[in-house]
Order: C-alpha cells, then structure tokens, then sequence
C-alpha cells in the first residue's frame, strides 16, 4: 500500500465555493478518487491554507464516505475554526444584507481568515511529527512544498506541473501570480519527480527548469465520463437552455475564465464580424465562465456589440451537472486561448460530441489531433469564416462530431491513475 500525503486545498475552496470548482478543482477530484479506488493507496488530504481550506478537506472527506483510504490531516482547534468560519462565509454570500454591512463582513472574515492560515503554517511541524508514515507528498497542482516534509528524506516529492504561464508568458498573469510561481520553482529539487500533462509543458520544463528529463513524466488529463457524453434528449437541453437564459436555437459555446490569454475579446470581434457579413439571424454566441481578471477588453468589445442586441450571451458559471447539455446543444465550441498547459474546456466538449475550433498554439494541437478546427488566434477573419462554414455544413459537423467522440476516447482518467502510480512506484524506489 503506497501512502500518499497530498496538497487538496483546492477542493476545501471547492466545498463552499461553488464557482471554486473550476477544471483544476476537477482534476484534483479525479486524481484523488482514482488512487483511493485502485486499492493501491492510502490517501491524506493536506491544506495549508487558510481555515475554509482547512474545514473544506475535512467536509470533502466526510462526504466521499472512504475512511480505509482516505483522511484528512488538521488540528482539532483549527477544525472547529474552520467550519465556524465557513458558516459565517455562507451566511454572508446568501444573505440580503446592506452593501456597506456586507463590505464591513468580508473584510472581518477576511482578517480573521488570514489569521488562521497563518496559525496554520506555523503549526505544520505539529502536523508533520509523524512523516515517517507517508511514502510520497504529491502536489497535484504548483505549490510550495513545507519546510517539514522537504527535510524528511524518507519521503518522496512529486509535484504536478499543469502550465509555466506566468513564467513563460508573464503578459498573460497577474504580477503576484508570477513572483509567487518563480519562488515555488525555486523550491524544486533535482531528485524530485515532475508530473506535466502535455509533451508542451515538458519541454517549457526542462527549458525553464533544466530538469533531467527523465525525471519529467507526461500524464495528459481527462474528462470525467460520468459527467460529459453526448446528451441526445432535447427536452434536458432545453431546459438547460432555459435555466441560463440561452434562447432556443443555433449557438455558438465558448467556456473560459474572462481573461486576457483566453482570447475572448477576438471570439466577440470574429463574431460580430460575422453578423455583418452574413447576417445570419438565427444564430447566437454563448460565452460561459467566471470572471478572471484584466477582462476590460472585453467588456468593451461586449458594449461595442451591443448593437446587435441580444446575439451575444454571457451566462456566468455553469455548473457541472449542466455542462454536458450545454456543450451537446451547441453547433461548436470555440477556445481561441493564446496559451494553455492541457486545454480541458475542449477535451469535455469533443467527449460529448460537439465540433470544437481551437488555436494552434501550445498544448492544443495535443489536445486535439486531427478531430477538430485550428485556427491562428490572431486570425479575426479565419474564426468568423470557420464560424460561417461550421454553422452552414451539416456534414462537415458530422464528420467532426464523430472524429471528437473517437479522439476523446484516447484519454482516459484510469489511464491517468495508472501513469500516476507508476511513478510513486519509480520514486519509492529511488536512492
């Protein structure tokens, strides 16, 4: 039995925060299920975050209902903080309260939050007196690794790499994203194994890093099959369509956090591009997601397309149970992203059969192959006139249809699983 000590304060956010559960959340999720499943693994959840972390691990624990496999590792005292904070962020986020008396509220729980995280920190040696009864600490995601496990030579560090963004790319990330990125790479020794989800990610990897290759491992992501597949009922995607205001009809489906790499901003001008060409009236562009961060631009290509009314939706977030609906009611799905480490958003529309057009940058082509539409993402014309094309030809969305369910079959999360173990057993069982 491999015992695996992991990083999961991704999934605490995500216990209380619904617009937390994002693709990395995902991941996370898949990751955690697929080692307690296998049998082959004892698995301990860790936050060193703040104390909603903290109190969601232990709720996320509860919930999966696998004691023999998986426990979450906190302190009595910051439990009960935890969850008492948690309910006071609840009751917050759902009440009518004034805008000043909310304001006054956020920044209590914020102060008093912070406070924890810091208590936190400092009693992680606390945490770590027992290290020598874990096999593997495994970051499924680019965080810093605690002081007490990185001086415990008996147990192993593997540390996922899902993007060099802010590193390679600081264009696309907020300052603090990249300092904070830089020092956590700072922190990665020789000995320790990398995971990366693209052959793209490798190479920047290796590049950035001059990490021995042979120490890199490529484990591409997945799309949870229980959750994305073709729906085929029209009645379930109406009333999906229905709960988010989308009208009846053709549309066109982008999902991605509102940010400058995303490249929604060319989506919208594409877009309105092709209205002015065609004029085609009955079809619509759907952009799903939460908002990130620098997304001025576009807003301000949103007000310049308000000329044509309603065309144009923005829908917000969308929750899991409804993504397999959307996705299956629309004509294609768009991810013009400038950059990305894996690309997921396409990944879970192809599994559920809907021709994606994405751009030829990074891991994308990856990603991809051959079953669906690349596109330069600086190229406005070539995405309004693949846009025209993908809407006017049946056939055409056919054919990608049934090339992106066969594409998709490729990746796997037990695959993913199996890659994973594989290495813990490597790193076990190295000097």
């Amino acid at each position: 039995m491999i015992r695996v000590l992991m990083e999961a304060s991704v999934l605490g956010q995500g216990q209380y925060i619904d617009s937390a559960r994002t693709g990395i959340y995902r991941v996370v999720d898949q990751i955690v299920r697929g080692l307690v499943d296998s049998g082959q693994c004892e698995v301990t959840l860790l936050s060193y975050g703040g104390s909603l972390e903290v109190s969601g691990i232990e709720l996320y624990v509860q919930r999966m209902g696998r004691p023999d496999h998986l426990r979450a590792m906190s302190q009595p005292g910051a439990r009960f903080l935890g969850n008492l904070i948690g309910q006071i962020k609840r009751v917050y986020d759902v009440a009518p309260f004034p805008h000043g008396m909310q304001e006054l509220l956020r920044s209590v729980y914020r102060r008093f939050d912070t406070s924890i995280g810091r208590h936190q920190q400092k009693q992680l040696p606390t945490h770590f007196m027992k290290l020598g009864q874990f096999d593997i600490f495994h970051t499924p995601f680019v965080s810093g690794i605690p002081n007490a496990i990185r001086r415990n030579n008996q147990v192993r560090k593997v540390i996922t790499i899902h993007d060099l963004i802010p590193v390679t790319h600081p264009q696309y990330a907020l300052k603090a994203t990249t300092e904070n990125l830089h020092a956590t790479l700072r922190e990665i020794c020789p000995e320790d194994l990398i995971l990366t989800v693209s052959e793209y990610v490798k190479g920047q990897v290796c590049n950035v890093l001059k990490h021995d290759p042979d120490r890199v491992f490529v484990i591409p992501l997945a799309a949870d099959r229980s959750k994305f597949f073709p729906v085929v009922d029209k009645k379930v995607i109406s009333e999906v369509l229905h709960r988010y205001s989308i009208p009846e009809g053709p549309f066109i489906l982008s999902l991605a956090t509102f940010q400058p790499r995303k490249n929604l901003d060319l989506l919208i001008r594409s877009f309105t591009r092709m209205m002015e060409q065609e004029k085609t009236p009955v079809l619509n562009l759907v952009l799903a997601g939460a908002k990130g961060w620098d997304f001025d631009q576009i807003l301000a290509e949103l007000d310049r397309a308000k000329v044509y009314g309603d065309r144009i939706r923005v829908i917000g977030f969308v929750r899991d149970e409804d993504l397999a609906a959307l996705y299956s009611g629309a004509t294609a799905f768009i991810y013009p992203s400038r950059q990305e480490g894996f690309g997921l958003p396409p990944l879970e529309a192809m599994q559920c059969g809907t021709p994606v057009i994405v751009s030829n940058t990074s891991s994308l082509p990856e990603v991809v192959g051959d079953a669906g539409v690349l596109i330069d993402p600086d190229d406005m014309e070539g995405l309004s006139h693949r846009m025209i094309e993908i809407h006017r030809d049946q056939s055409w969305r056919e054919q990608l249809s049934q090339r992106s369910i066969q594409r998709a079959a490729l990746f796997g999360w037990q695959r993913h699983i199996e890659l994973t173990l594989q290495v813990y057993r490597m790193a076990m069982g190295a000097n």
